[in-house]
Formats: structure tokens, C-alpha cells, sequence
């Protein structure tokens, strides 16, 4: 265990030392979003320069008469595609305002200018992040009172944390990441460390008001979700634009039905936008960060300085970068939140997967005790259990520029912007000649009277071809090859209304990213009234998923599964479509109209009844003999529960499940009970007949559902 005074400076320097006053308790200035911090600094003095190419390379001060000595910047290998050339200058700061009470500058004002092409001007920024060392003034601070740095945005004047790797007090440096630059300054808060974790922190962010309204599913770019796209966006419009707008990022981008999020494409394209212009930083990121001389492990307390730091510094929403560290020291699963307040020993949490959480919710909380030796538990986010800690900036991973430029594009609703992708549908009329189903009745729906539908299409345009995309067919993913610019898929239809969305995208980290595409296709069709559907998100595996149908009269109902599809000759009963043993999925278990389960003894049909539902991780086909990978999976439900005969409305029940399975077993798989680890967690769907009162209806037999 780390002890937390290593976190201090103490630096003896005879008749050198200068003390800020103490003053405690320690009242921190209430922030607001549209705070200015003016620095006033005086004349720019050149420390050095140097160019580093494709391979990287490391530009630093050593001169120790130079208050710069001991700065350091280390450029990895193909951070950048040309050569860069860096200039280091400083300056004192006069005077500084918009700081928080016993907050004070601990260093120069040091300026980090990068230049090049004119396409690297326009965004500086890195393709993986520079490792940065920069140098306080050890006559400037406080023994057993933290240092942190920030960037400086001089236009916008404000402050961002610079995150923290580790400090080494001997040398008086604090070392971070970043892949873009500016100013940076060091800031001391004037109280010391054991009491800083009494203080409340509070940033005035709430998920309700300041996150996305729509939820983080891990569905559009694959395992990881959009988290770091949706945490530092929401981070920057509180920061630069809430105040301006005056209007909430929750309520923002609401353009369709309030009750649901499918059909808010500006908001589903912005949340990919921002995720993939910052993937391949995040990528290099997390292996940097690994191997750091000083971790930031569960029980560390520098993290949670760093985070309590940039709450009262800012009085902005921090970044934090949670991550699964495996027993073998390896680490396989990262996800990003933020963190918004500070009370009573606990950090509370914003996470894209939980859109509203109200602070104080235990579960999007991070408990933090010093006097045990930090953070107490593990944080738990879909079932998946984050050990390591990570304090990240913003300036990591994207630049103001970056962000400004998504939201002039999300404020035109992304259209007429030849940097993204165009999807289009094609079917009879078109040119090429597709498959998916043709607007009959002018209603701008497209019709079938078949249960299934061959969705085809094209994609177009963006600056980089597409090679695969996504459909979302009434909530249900399939991911599917591009070839050529051409898609094509089969899926299974819902009786009436099934929304069809297709995201494509490309790799491009710095200009935008994603095409998108909303449709409806009317199923007029004989349908399906209850439907499980499994789909996971990684290829060359297989996933099942297993179903024990109702028990009735005692009699138990079938384990319905790749072993048991249950296609019986009648016809009559539920079964599984298909086994699919490549990756992604889907399959479907469906109860159709006109089926019945086979142990109901009645005179007419029924599909009513307890089903039980559970996934089971078959089997890895990847190259790699040696470790089999995690899957996540996602389980739709979806059921009819009641039609009114009269006016032909219906009321449908719908939910999602989805969760991590990290070990495949192919024995075994005839028990539905069974405990391996392999297995999911059995989940029970109640299918009650329904009774007409509750829908405020006349009785049957008008209302009866045809079975």
C-alpha cells in the first residue's frame, strides 16, 4: 500500500521556503459553468525547440538554471503521421482570478506549441497521447498540500485538469498524458491532504440535467460502447456551452418520442461521432497508463486527490477511466464516467450506461476512506467489476476544436456534410435494383404482408470506405459486411411497426465519422407474439441461447435449445431458428400466432405461462488456442400482451438484458440449471394471460387473443 504522504512535496530549500497562510476549514468558492479564470502573465520566454518525426521521439529541458528543468515530453512511435515541430516557452503569472479560495499558481505559465501541415494545424492533435513531465516551482507550494497541473484555454479562459500519472517531489515534477497542447499551469490548493478529503466538492453536474438523455447500450461501435465520446462530450458542453445555450445536454436532443431514445438520430450520431474521433488515442492510452511507475490501483489515494483537485480547481465534472485488472496483472475491459461530487467520503459517479442517476445513488458511487488506504470497493458497471482507477484529462483524448466542431454539426442535424457517409435503402424502383420492401400505400412507411424482410442497401461517401455496419431491427442488432459499398440482410419481422436503423461508420479519428439511416417497415403478416433474441459482439465465438418453456399442471415444460429447437412436424409449437455458431448472432425463440406450448392440455392454444431464460458460452473460435476471450451478450424480450379486437390496438411488452460471460464450456449444455461458469444468470419472464378489465376494455369474448 501506497501511503498517502508520498503524494506531498517537501522540499527543503534554506530561507527559499514561502507558506501560504492555512486557513481552516476550507471553504471552496462556489463554481459556475461560465467562471472565467484570467491569467494576466508577463513577457514569453523561449525555452527550447525540436521536431519529432513518425517514430516519435522526446523533446526536454535540461538546464538547470532554467526554470523549465526536469520538463519533459515523450512522443510515442506514429503518434503522428508527419513531423512536428514542438516550442516550449514560459512566463510568470502576475496575477490569476476565478481561482477558489487557498487555490494558487505553483509554477510558470508554460506554453507548449506544436505545428506542422496545414491539416495537422487545423486540429493538434496526436494520434496516442505524448507522456508529459512538467516542472512546479518548489518555492510556491506547501508541504503536505497537493499540486496538480491544468491547461490553460486562454480564448475560452478556462481550466481543465491535466489528469496524473505520478509526481516525484524530489525533482518537483507532476507527469500526465495528453495528446494535444497549450498552456499548462501548476495549481496548489493550501490544505493539506488528510483534510482535503473533508471538503464537499460540488460541481453543480447532474446525469438528469447534464448527461445524455440516451443510454450507453455498447452497441454501435461494438464491445466498448461510446462511453468516452459520451463522458467528454458531456463534460465539454457543461464546461463551454450549457451557459451559452441555456439549454440542458439531457434535453437537448430529444427529437422523437420521449419515452423512447431510437428515434433521436442527432443524438445517436453525435454519441458515435465523439466516441470514434477519440478511439484510437484511447487505445494507446490504456497500455501507456499501465505501466506507470506509480499505478493507480484500487486502494490508492492519488487518484482520488487528483479527482477532489480538479472539482475544486475547476468546479468542472472530472474524467475517470475505470479498468479490470485480471489476477494474471493483465487488463482486458476499460469504461469511462465522470466524476461530479464529493460527500461524506464518496465520489459520485456519471455513467453513460445509466442515463438520470440521481447523485447519492449507491451504485454510481465510489467510496473513498484514507485512513483505510483509498477507494474501499470495486465500481460495478453491467455487472462487470472495475478494480483500477484511472485520473485522465480531457485534453487526452480531444481538443476544444474538436468538440466545437461536432456540435456546429449536430446543430445542423448533420446534414449536407460530405465527411460522413450516405445510407441508403434500395429495393424494386431503385438503381442498383435491391430487396427491402416498397412504400405501397404513400404513407411513408414501406410495406410487407411476410414475416421476414431482405433489407438491402448502399453506402456512400465519408473519407474512408465502410466495411461493415449495424441494423437495428426493433431494438435488435445485426452486424453485417460491406462489400463493395453494398449491404444486405434478412430479418425477422414484428406484426406492425418495426423500426429499422442502420449505422455505418468509418476509422477516421478526426472528421466525422458515421452515417446514419431511419426507417419503418410496415409487417402486416401473420406475427410472432413472443420473441427471445440473443446477439453478442464478438465474431468467431459461440453463444446459445437456452429457454425452459412454462410449467403447467405439473408437467415441465422443454429446455428448448441447439439441441432441442423444438420444430416439431405439426408446426404448432414454439421453437429456436437457427444455432448460431460464427459470432454476433442472432437467434430468435418464437411463439407465433396460432402456436401453443405442448404440454398445455386445453381444448383451444396457449403460449401463457413462467419461461425461463439464460445464455451459455459455448465455445472460442479465434486464433488464439490460449485464452478465450470475454463475450458480452444482449437478450431482448419482447411479447403481446394484449390486443383489443375492437380497435385493433395493441399493447406490447418489451425489455433488454446484456452481461459478460468469460469462459466457454461445451459439455454440460443439456442442463438448464447448470452452475459452470459458462453459464449466465437465469432470468424469468412472466407471460400472463391477460384480463380486458386492465386495458379498459369490454370482456371476451370480443377481446379474446386468437388462440
Amino acid at each position: 500500500m501506497v501511503s498517502a504522504t508520498i503524494l506531498i512535496a517537501i522540499i527543503v530549500v534554506a530561507n527559499l521556503f514561502v507558506f501560504n497562510v492555512i486557513q481552516w476549514p476550507f471553504n471552496p468558492k462556489p463554481q459556475t459553468t461560465n467562471e472565467e479564470v484570467v491569467v494576466t502573465k508577463g513577457s514569453l520566454t523561449q525555452a527550447t525547440s525540436k521536431t519529432v518525426g513518425a517514430s516519435g521521439g522526446t523533446v526536454e529541458v535540461t538546464d538547470a538554471s532554467s526554470p523549465l528543468n526536469g520538463l519533459k515530453i515523450e512522443v510515442p512511435e506514429t503518434a503522428a503521421d508527419e513531423t512536428i515541430n514542438f516550442t516550449i516557452k514560459y512566463a510568470t503569472v502576475t496575477s490569476i482570478s476565478g481561482l477558489p479560495q487557498n487555490a494558487s499558481v505553483a509554477s510558470k505559465l508554460i506554453s507548449i506549441e506544436t505545428s506542422g501541415s496545414d491539416a495537422w494545424n487545423k486540429y493538434k492533435t496526436f494520434n496516442l497521447p505524448a507522456t508529459v513531465t512538467l516542472p512546479y516551482d518548489p518555492n510556491l507550494i506547501t508541504p503536505d498540500c497537493p499540486v496538480r497541473f491544468y491547461s490553460y484555454d486562454e480564448q475560452n479562459k478556462n481550466l481543465e485538469s491535466a489528469g496524473f500519472l505520478w509526481e516525484n517531489p524530489a525533482n518537483h515534477t507532476v507527469t500526465f498524458q495528453t495528446a494535444t497542447f497549450s498552456s499548462w499551469l501548476a495549481i496548489l490548493l493550501n490544505i493539506p491532504t488528510e483534510h482535503l478529503l473533508e471538503v464537499l466538492s460540488e460541481t453543480g453536474f447532474r446525469p438528469k440535467n447534464d448527461g445524455w438523455y440516451i443510454p450507453n447500450l455498447r452497441s454501435y461501435l461494438g464491445g466498448e460502447g461510446n462511453c468516452l465520446g459520451m463522458s467528454g462530450y458531456a463534460a465539454w458542453y457543461y464546461a463551454y456551452k450549457k451557459t451559452a445555450t441555456g439549454v440542458d445536454l439531457y434535453k437537448k436532443y430529444i427529437e422523437g418520442d420521449p419515452s423512447q431514445w431510437r428515434d433521436d438520430a442527432t443524438a445517436i450520431q453525435l454519441a458515435s461521432r465523439a466516441q470514434i474521433m477519440t478511439e484510437e488515442i484511447s487505445s494507446g492510452t490504456w497500455g501507456l497508463q499501465v505501466n506507470a511507475p506509480v499505478g493507480s490501483k484500487l486502494k490508492s489515494p492519488y487518484v482520488a486527490v487528483t479527482w477532489l483537485h480538479g472539482l475544486i480547481t475547476t468546479g468542472h465534472p472530472q474524467l475517470v477511466n475505470f479498468k479490470r485488472q485480471l489476477a494474471n496483472g493483465k487488463y482486458d475491459l476499460f469504461h469511462v464516467g465522470l466524476i461530479y461530487r464529493y460527500e461524506n467520503g464518496r465520489f459520485d459517479v456519471y455513467d453513460p450506461n445509466y442515463s438520470g442517476t440521481e447523485p447519492g445513488t449507491n451504485d454510481r458511487q465510489i467510496p473513498f476512506n484514507l485512513t483505510e488506504g483509498g477507494f474501499t470497493r470495486p465500481y460495478v458497471s453491467v455487472g462487470i467489476e472495475f478494480n483500477v482507477f484511472m485520473a485522465i484529462g480531457s485534453k487526452t483524448f480531444f481538443s476544444y476544436v474538436d468538440f466545437s466542431g461536432l456540435y456546429e454539426s449536430a446543430e445542423k442535424k448533420f446534414k449536407d456534410d460530405t465527411l460522413f457517409p450516405t445510407v441508403k435503402l434500395t429495393d424494386s424502383s431503385t438503381d442498383p435494383a435491391g430487396t427491402t420492401p416498397v412504400d405501397t400505400d404513400t404513407d411513408g412507411k414501406r410495406d410487407t404482408q411476410e414475416t421476414q424482410a431482405t433489407i438491402s442497401g448502399t453506402i456512400t461517401g465519408g473519407t474512408k470506405d465502410v466495411t461493415s455496419s449495424l441494423i437495428f431491427v426493433s431494438g435488435r442488432k445485426y452486424r453485417i459486411p460491406v462489400t463493395d459499398g453494398a449491404f444486405s440482410k434478412t430479418v425477422d419481422l414484428y406484426q406492425g411497426d418495426n423500426e429499422v436503423i442502420v449505422l455505418a461508420t468509418d476509422e477516421d479519428t478526426r472528421s466525422c465519422w458515421a452515417g446514419y439511416l431511419k426507417e419503418t417497415i410496415n409487417c402486416t403478416a401473420s406475427k410472432a407474439l413472443l420473441t427471445f433474441t440473443l446477439t453478442w459482439e464478438q465474431d468467431e465465438s459461440d453463444v446459445d441461447l437456452h429457454v425452459l418453456e412454462p410449467t403447467i399442471d405439473g408437467e415441465e415444460g422443454r429446455h428448448i435449445y441447439f439441441g432441442n429447437k423444438g420444430l416439431y412436424t405439426s408446426d404448432d409449437n414454439p421453437y429456436l431458428d437457427i444455432d448460431n455458431t460464427k459470432g454476433y448472432g442472432p437467434e430468435h425463440y418464437i411463439a407465433a400466432e396460432g402456436m401453443t406450448l405442448p404440454n398445455y392440455n386445453g381444448s383451444d392454444k396457449s403460449i401463457y405461462g413462467t419461461y425461463k431464460v439464460r445464455v451459455h458460452y459455448y465455445s472460442d473460435h479465434d486464433d488464439n488456442q490460449d485464452e478465450t476471450r470475454h463475450i458480452i451478450w444482449h437478450l431482448n424480450i419482447k411479447y403481446l400482451a394484449f390486443r383489443n379486437e375492437l380497435t385493433r390496438k395493441e399493447f406490447w411488452v418489451e425489455g433488454d438484458w446484456f452481461g459478460l460471460l468469460e469462459s466457454a464450456d461445451t459439455s454440460s449444455t443439456s442442463d438448464f440449471f447448470n452452475s459452470d461458469s459458462s453459464w449466465g444468470e437465469i432470468y424469468t419472464v412472466d407471460y400472463p394471460q391477460p384480463d380486458p378489465i386492465d386495458y379498459n376494455v369490454p370482456p371476451p369474448p370480443q377481446n379474446n387473443l386468437p388462440y
